[in-house]
């Protein structure tokens, strides 16, 4: 008797996704897409299918990989493989169904020849011919195109009502030619020949809109050069990034579980009906979300879905696609959607809609890129609730805030600076006044918008007052480390009976509660680094201790900053006017090395004029520094009287007295001691304290201290991850970081003593006897006593 099942709850439950059905209306119980983050996505079916048809679903879905599963049988099919790639059983998956997925998610297809490449190419096509260079003309044609090939109708006969087209679509759709319009029919009807796969309009419609109505909105707000159709290049994705274009297309599995999170603390028992705002609602992907997941629930009472944006085009783009997804409803007729081109940024408090939830993606615009009736509308709508440069999604926020019916909620991406800047600190302080946050969760530094500025956070909360306490999750910057996390969440609630707060540690994610917020930080840190700062509450923080001083602004390196080589090739007379720099590469492991120097005429060595710097530094000058005298003198506060100055000398530098010092960026390791004080910092940091010239030893003591292990996972409590992997080092990410007195008696003086002989034999370079090991062992020593 067969006792494996692997049927669609197991996925689910297993692994946390959230099946939807691959068709609207047909095959509701055997098909579905399942969809985890950038890799990985796949369909399942539990008929027997063709090859074909698996390849072309698959394909049309956007997703790489079509499960066919009957009986004890389960093959996995690639569109780019022409057969199945793996025959398993049944039982064998069920089994080791994480490295089943695993297995899957490391296989990459040819994304140059995915549905979503084929889109654009036709989009390109139509705008080429069109010769439309605003581009909206092409993407309502785009659409007509898809709806006249869905229904298999002539542009005369398309129902504009079903697919929320415009005349003016219909319109746009009749200037193509009936060449090109016959051209562009085929290739959908061709799919890839080279792979004999061909497009289900409907699936991709479905599941593929999104990405491809945002990139198609892209091009037409950055139009390129027009070019006749019969060279158009192939479609070919490329580098996306304008600071002023801040919308971005959010991954279907980030707006599936927000949309999810929303839906599973609303009671919809008690609503007749709903009202659900998006004012940045873009290609509509959020509306889209919850009309699909409201429908999935059978909630029968009256929906109202009302969405805006700034462009036309993409609230052509959203009505249809939200139309297209309103025939999928069992009773259409209680949906009523109100799409509008308006800028939700109107001079209010509040918006001019009572919402029950509001769900957005808002432009992430920081203020140096907003215009100036962008910025009045920011400054109007904040009012008292920032401080220096808000970003514009913080508007978006407060607005939100004062338009959600009691007991309602908000569903939204936020930069991560609305959670963490001091910009936002009051505006912080009046949302938790004004509501409960709910749900916040670290997505990782760009790896959801690999070209936003600014790192994206979900934020979850409800206008009412409880005292329940906040839901946290972190990601890590690893590709994978959101998308785990949400299939985590998905995986626990599927077995809670009513939301509530858990904890699980991870890896590259983690999630656990608080019982309240800290305006000074919103954001969710690793919960071991949680758990160990909290553990560390009553030890000084770096700030008690130590004053962190920002290092020198050149202008311009490459002019004032030579290695050890020239410098030693100087006059001696010259030699007196550079001082050994700090760099990211001039600390090694609490070493401290000179292999690089600064030109540094300031105080004492300050130089007046041009005739006297070449007089004090006659080869420095015409070997380097002459060749970037026009440079130098148009940087701010700087002329031809004063191009040699630093743009930034740091008054504190001229002093040279102990000090520690660290990288601009770093782990465990990245600090040394500077027991002269004559070292320059530059785009670096200096911690300074009276009491070091008092007691060197002290210092070469709190190099093996910032040595220790224990600091990386301090750092991932306190500070801001970068790329590689290290961490902001910088006044306001470490001030506040635990750190042990030892300026006082409260450390066992023969701890003291073997920290300052560790610290001596850094400050040398000196790794033997088993540093590292020795640092270990007196870890909890010196930080638990």
């Amino acid at each position: 008797m067969f006792q494996f099942s692997l049927d669609i709850n197991t996925w689910r439950k297993k692994l946390g996704y959230f099946p939807q059905s691959l068709f609207q209306k047909k095959h509701q119980h055997e098909k579905y897409v399942l969809l985890n983050g950038k890799g990985g996505n796949f369909c399942v079916d539990y008929t027997e299918e063709d090859p074909i048809n698996c390849r072309s679903y698959a394909w049309s879905a956007n997703v790489g990989h079509y499960i066919s599963i009957k009986g004890s049988k389960l093959k996995l099919f690639r569109w780019d493989k022409f057969s199945a790639t793996d025959e398993l059983e049944v039982s064998r998956v069920v089994n080791d169904i994480e490295s089943f997925n695993d297995y899957i998610a490391k296989q990459r297809v040819d994304t140059t020849k995915d549905s979503i490449n084929l889109s654009l190419s036709l989009y390109r096509q139509i705008r080429a011919s069109l010769r439309d260079k605003k581009g909206e003309e092409s993407l309502n044609a785009l659409l007509c195109v898809f709806a006249s090939y869905e229904d298999n109708a002539s542009l005369t006969n398309i129902n504009k009502m079903k697919w929320g087209l415009s005349d003016k679509a219909i319109s746009s759709a009749k200037e193509l030619n009936r060449t090109i319009w016959n051209q562009i029919m085929d290739q959908i009807d061709e799919g890839i020949p080279s792979l004999k796969i061909k497009p289900k309009i409907e699936i991709l419609l479905r599941h593929a809109a999104g990405q491809i109505f945002q990139e198609a909105h892209f091009e037409s707000v950055f139009p390129s050069q027009l070019q006749f159709p019969e060279f158009m290049p192939s479609a070919i994705k490329g580098h996306k990034f304008s600071p002023t274009f801040s919308s971005h297309y959010t991954p279907t599995s980030i707006v599936r579980s927000i949309v999810e999170e929303v839906l599973r603390g609303f009671e919809l028992k008690e609503k007749h009906q709903i009202t659900i705002l998006d004012p940045a609602v873009g290609s509509g992907e959020f509306l889209k979300e919850i009309l699909r997941q409201l429908n999935l629930t059978g909630y029968s009472g009256k929906i109202k879905l009302i969405g805006w944006d700034i462009s036309q085009a993409a609230i052509d783009l959203a009505n249809f696609s939200i139309c297209f997804e309103k025939q999928a409803a069992i009773n259409p007729s209680r949906i009523t959607v109100e799409l509008f081109k308006k800028n939700a940024l109107t001079k209010s408090d509040s918006w001019d809609v009572s919402s029950d939830i509001i769900l957005m993606n808002p432009p992430f615009i920081s203020w140096e890129n907003m215009g100036e009736s962008e910025k009045e509308a920011v400054i109007e709508i904040l009012q008292d609730n920032f401080k220096g440069r808000p970003n514009m999604a913080g508007a978006f926020l407060w607005k939100a805030a004062n338009s959600l019916n009691y007991g309602g909620r908000i569903g939204c991406i936020v930069p991560s600076s609305i959670l963490e800047a001091d910009s936002f600190i009051k505006l912080r302080n009046e949302l938790s006044v004004r509501m409960h946050i709910d749900f916040l969760g670290k997505l990782g530094d760009h790896s959801v918008f690999e070209e936003a500025i600014s790192a994206p956070s979900i934020l979850i909360s409800t206008s009412l007052n409880t005292d329940k306490p906040i839901q946290l999750m972190w990601s890590d910057n690893s590709p994978d480390g959101y998308a785990s996390g949400l299939r985590e969440l998905r995986k626990i609630t599927s077995i809670l009976s009513a939301p509530q707060p858990f904890i699980l540690p991870g890896n590259n994610f983690s999630f656990y509660y608080i019982p309240q917020l800290n305006n000074k930080n919103w954001t969710p840190i690793d919960f071991a680094a949680y758990q160990l700062i909290e553990k560390l509450n009553g030890m000084p923080k770096v700030k008690d201790l130590f004053e962190i001083k920002q290092g020198v602004r050149t202008g311009l390196n490459k002019a004032f900053i030579i290695d050890k080589i020239f410098y030693e090739s100087l006059l001696k007379r010259e030699q007196k006017y550079f001082r050994p720099v700090i760099t990211n590469d001039s600390i090694h492991f609490g070493s401290l090395n000179d292999n690089a120097y600064i030109f540094y005429a300031e105080g004492k060595n300050a130089i007046k004029n041009e005739n006297e710097l070449k007089s004090a530094v006659p080869t420095f000058y015409s070997i380097k520094f002459s060749e970037y005298v026009d440079r130098l003198s148009t940087r701010a506060r700087k002329s031809i009287l004063n191009y040699w100055r630093l743009s930034e000398h740091r008054n504190w530098q001229l002093d040279s007295s102990p000090k520690i010092v660290s990288k601009e960026f770093g782990l465990a390791g990245s600090f040394a001691f500077d027991v002269e004080g004559i070292f320059v910092a530059e785009r670096s940091h200096a911690w300074l304290s009276k009491e070091l010239a008092q007691s060197i030893n002290i210092g070469h003591a709190y190099i093996a201290v910032l040595s220790m292990n224990i600091v990386n996972d301090l750092l991932k409590g306190v500070s801001k991850q970068i790329m590689s992997g290290s961490y902001y080092l910088s006044s306001k990410f470490i001030n506040d970081m635990p750190l042990p007195n030892l300026f006082d008696n409260s450390i066992n003086p023969k701890v003291k003593g073997e920290l300052i002989d560790i610290g001596k034999l850094l400050s040398l370079g000196d790794y033997g006897n088993d540093v590292r090991g020795r640092l270990e062992k007196l870890t909890d020593k010196v930080f638990y006593g």
